[in-house]
């Protein structure tokens, strides 16, 4: 059985580098791992090997493990993602090569390779979007993979019971889970922080540590905390939204932070470097600044649950279900 290691390299724009060889067939740049080398440091000497700025901190984590055959030779292809590459690593890509590197979007690129080796591609951008590793047969998920299994064929094992306890717990579905924070001044205006690695302002949260036994209050006090170096009692719940998103769904759950007064937001001191500033947004101007439009949606409807004093409801992407 050969052993092999690819490399999911993708430009800024999310076009990703395929080799073609001289005969117009196209390849996820790869190469074999040697005796005595695992098949990540075959990915650092592929990386090597293409010879561009910076090439040394490019490699990123394992993404896909393929088990396949080619020409009647089984193998299996260890797939690695990469830093998006900058536009010097882009033009400087394919140097040390024999193969002519191009860019395609994902989906053309995924026509043009092998079946099997086009679905590979599409569950490791799935994978890598997602934070997991796929694993795969000649490009198809198996159960208990990450990326999970078609609908149509989950449907089908789980009507004709046909999938053991723990077979059934493992292809499941996956979300996670978030908290964020409704906090005002006492004229009405939103409390939002911009996060460094997005231009979009945000609600004060973040993820729940379910893996510690962290519930979600809990974690939006621990939030609170973390990213405005305040400490303050989390207030009642005021909307579970579901946010839809083709790789993982999130749940979250949005409390009542309260009013802040002067001397309160005088005191926020924002974590360096994941925020760099904090924003008072009056209502009306919720949808003329840079915030995702089901947040704008999420934080009406959480200022006028607020002000009625009902209880807390069921949010679809920011709106009442």
């Amino acid at each position: 059985m050969s052993v092999v290691t690819e490399l999911l390299l993708t430009a800024p724009e999310g076009d990703v580098a395929l080799w073609r060889s001289r005969h117009d067939s196209f390849q996820i740049p790869h190469t074999c791992v040697r005796r005595a080398e695992t098949a990540k440091q075959a990915a650092s000497r592929l990386v090597s090997q293409l010879d561009m700025p910076g090439g040394r901190d490019l490699l990123g984590r394992l993404v896909a493990v393929d088990s396949q055959t080619v020409s009647g030779q089984a193998a299996t292809v260890h797939t690695y993602t990469a830093q998006p590459l900058t536009p010097a690593q882009t033009q400087a890509l394919g140097g040390a090569v024999e193969a002519t590197t191009v860019w395609m979007r994902p989906e053309a690129a995924a026509v043009r390779l092998r079946p099997s080796v086009g679905r590979r591609l599409r569950h490791a951008l799935r994978s890598r979007a997602a934070g997991l590793v796929a694993q795969l047969e000649e490009g198809w998920p198996q159960i208990g993979s990450a990326v999970g299994l078609p609908p149509s064929q989950r449907a089908q094992l789980e009507s004709t019971h046909s999938l053991s306890e723990h077979d059934f717990t493992a292809h499941r579905p996956k979300v996670w889970v978030h908290t964020a924070i409704l906090i005002t001044d006492a004229q009405g205006s939103v409390l939002l922080v911009e996060p460094s690695y997005t231009g979009r302002l945000l609600m004060p949260g973040g993820g729940v540590d379910a893996d510690t036994g962290e519930t979600p209050p809990e974690a939006a006090a621990r939030e609170w905390r973390e990213e405005l170096g305040i400490h303050a009692a989390v207030g009642a719940l005021l909307a579970v939204d579901w946010v839809s998103h083709p790789d993982i769904p999130r749940i979250c759950y949005v409390y009542d932070g309260g009013i802040l007064g002067p001397d309160a937001l005088d005191q926020i001191r924002l974590p360096h470097p994941e925020l760099v500033r904090w924003h008072l947004v009056s209502p009306d101007e919720l949808g003329r600044c840079r915030i995702p439009g089901r947040v704008v949606s999420r934080l009406h409807t959480c200022l006028a649950l607020r002000e009625s004093g009902r209880g807390a409801v069921a949010l679809v992407n920011g709106c009442p279900a």
